[in-house]
């Protein structure tokens, strides 16, 4: 009698396409993001990223990863040889994965004293890890859009770390949440392109806070300017935070209490930065919020004959976290502010302008109207 051909058992999955929105969703839009151009090491960064989150898919990231080592060779120069080791690493670790945990399964059953009670147990703590890679591929395909949305002329300068991809999916995937999603996908191709720009503190501390402090933390990032060294919230002398003179325009002094407690602002509110303002030609530009400008000098206040020698710009700063954080902020400037601002050095003989494109795509300078 002819042997029958053995057929593969039940439990082992066949190669067939993922559930909606998870890997094959991903594969597709990196693959997208390889080809607009994203240079060598970058590029690198981000497959390695991607190496991590799909190490628990079957077959798929062992094939994709093979034909994408003849993309990037082409595009990029980066041997085939080592992304398919990578393939074949990942393919061995997911085996044994595989492995272990049917056996520990198996080994488990006798001992269950409470059968249906374990049995919602196991329920629950596969949903819970399928949530959590659903988060995970979520963060990755919208790092790979902010990716491929991004001319980037500057590669990468070195490797992404092992220990804060590990770090970072580990915390990241704790939040289900679109607008948590966005940010930490913006994190990560932050990091992608630039590794060292986040630290894991930063991450943890931003996936600490409550949405009420999340909404304080993002209206101090749009009143917030980046004045010498740092990033700080500028107070003009007559608007003082600790008399709660602030709170009109978004930020209450208990507010700012909140930001210094979780370790996002420094605790000294009256940090300043001063510059020589005795020239006729003086100007600065400086970063605000998702704005540029210029303070310069301008006619001197009625009644004064003399420039004053020196404009300090006071307030908060942030820290090393919160300036981390504060990039990743979709920020906002407040024109009440400015115009508050812009009263305040009108005080002193300066004005404040916008930096705008002109229609003949240079740029071009237009005044801030200060609060009458």
């Amino acid at each position: 009698m002819a042997d029958e051909e053995q057929q593969p058992e039940a439990h082992e999955p066949t190669e067939s396409p993922p559930s909606e929105r998870s890997i094959a969703d991903n594969l597709s839009e990196l693959a997208t993001t390889v080809a607009t151009g994203i240079p060598p090491q970058a590029q690198r960064n981000l497959w390695k990223a991607f190496g991590r989150v799909v190490l628990a898919g079957v077959e798929w990231p062992e094939n994709y990863l093979k034909g994408k080592g003849q993309i990037t060779k082409a595009a990029a120069g980066v041997k085939v040889a080592r992304l398919e080791a990578e393939a074949s690493e990942i393919r061995a670790k997911q085996k044994a994965r595989e492995v272990v945990l049917k056996e520990s399964a198996k080994a488990s059953l006798p001992h269950l004293r409470d059968p249906q009670t374990s049995s919602r147990a196991l329920d629950y703590h596969f949903e819970e890890i399928t949530r959590e890679q659903q988060t995970r591929e979520d963060i990755l395909r919208i790092a790979a859009r902010e990716l491929s949305e991004e001319e980037i002329t500057v590669d990468a300068s070195g490797e992404i770390e092992d220990d804060w991809l590990f770090a970072f999916f580990k915390i990241a995937a704790a939040k289900t949440k679109e607008e948590w999603k966005e940010a930490f996908g913006r994190v990560l191709a932050g990091e992608i392109k630039k590794p060292g720009t986040f630290s894991i503190s930063a991450v943890e501390v931003f996936s600490r806070l409550d949405q009420a402090t999340a909404d304080i933390f993002r209206r101090a990032c749009n009143l917030s300017s980046e004045v010498g060294r740092g990033a700080r919230i500028v107070v003009p002398e007559d608007l003082s935070i600790g008399e709660n003179k602030f709170a009109h325009l978004g930020l209450s002094y208990t507010d700012i209490a909140r930001l210094v407690e979780v370790g996002l602002l420094r605790h000294d509110l009256s940090e300043y930065t001063e510059f020589d303002i005795s020239k006729d030609e003086f100007s600065m530009q400086i970063g605000h919020a998702d704005v540029s400008l210029v303070i310069a000098s301008a006619e001197l206040p009625e009644g004064q004959s003399v420039r004053l020698p020196r404009l300090r710009l006071s307030g908060p700063g942030f820290t090393s976290v919160g300036a981390e954080l504060r990039s990743i902020i979709d920020m906002s400037h407040s024109m009440d502010y400015l115009k508050a601002l812009s009263g305040y050095l009108n005080k002193m003989g300066l004005s404040m302008l916008f930096v705008v494109r002109n229609e003949a795509g240079g740029f071009g300078l237009m005044k801030i109207d200060p609060v009458t």
